[in-house]
């Protein structure tokens, strides 16, 4: 973490290469306290206990399950989409949904890219 420049430095990321991602000040608040509660290991396990992007066995809840998500099922994934979708949702611009999610190709991040019968009426009412 560096806590000055308010960005994770993610070790191995997509093809073996290192990341720095912007987080906000307050997740970084929290997980210095979640680390300071808790001993060594990964930052992020997944179901059983094993480190995150590990195969899980054909036995493993694919969910979150009671492994953090108190009790709600979802996957990194799934929490990874809905971040992206807000984010749009909020911004509106698909380039820092891209930047956001480290996507190399635009394309990759247009599945996020949401238009509600709200959105037509205003651009209509414009």
């Amino acid at each position: 973490m560096d806590l000055e420049r308010t960005e994770l430095v993610v070790r191995v990321a997509k093809r073996d290469q290192q990341e720095r991602v912007v987080v906000t000040r307050e997740l970084l608040d929290h997980l210095v306290g979640f680390l300071a509660e808790r001993g060594e290991g990964p930052l992020f396990t997944g179901p059983g206990g094993r480190e995150a992007g590990e195969a899980p066995s054909p036995a493993a809840d694919p969910g979150l399950g009671a492994h953090g998500g108190g009790g709600m099922r979802g996957s990194a994934h799934s929490l990874r989409h809905s971040f992206a979708l807000r984010l749009y949702a909020r911004t509106r611009d698909l380039l820092v949904v891209q930047r956001a999610l480290r996507h190399h190709s635009v394309a990759s991040t247009l599945v996020y890219v949401r238009a509600t019968d709200a959105d037509v009426r205003r651009v209509l009412e414009a």
